[in-house]
């Protein structure tokens, strides 16, 4: 069986590339913002400005919370089931799954 030589070592020369990288070590220091840690990740919760939109309201009150890129966040001011008692503006999509435990 006759092997062509250039596509033979095209191949080659590909697999040996895409092998070496795949074994490669994760670029070092802090790129993209992010810095790797052997420590588990935490939990941020809600974003300050929602604690901030639900300001001098009482539960049930609607709120609105502007994201980062400029859109607006329609919710409802609630106390958050994790022992806070500072109302959070949760977005209304989101009220089924926040459950207060009784």
């Amino acid at each position: 069986m006759a092997v062509r030589t250039p596509s033979f070592i095209s191949f080659a020369l590909v697999s040996v590339f895409m092998a070496s990288t795949a074994f490669a070590e994760p670029p070092s220091g802090n790129q993209q913002g992010y810095e790797r840690t052997n420590e588990p990740a935490e939990r941020r919760g809600p974003p300050q400005e929602a604690f901030d939109a639900c300001n001098d309201k009482v539960e049930d009150d609607s709120c609105e919370v502007e994201t980062p890129r400029g859109h607006v966040i329609s919710g409802v001011c609630k106390v958050p089931p994790r022992g806070n008692e500072s109302l959070v503006c949760v977005p209304k999509d989101r009220l089924d799954r926040m459950k207060r435990p009784e």
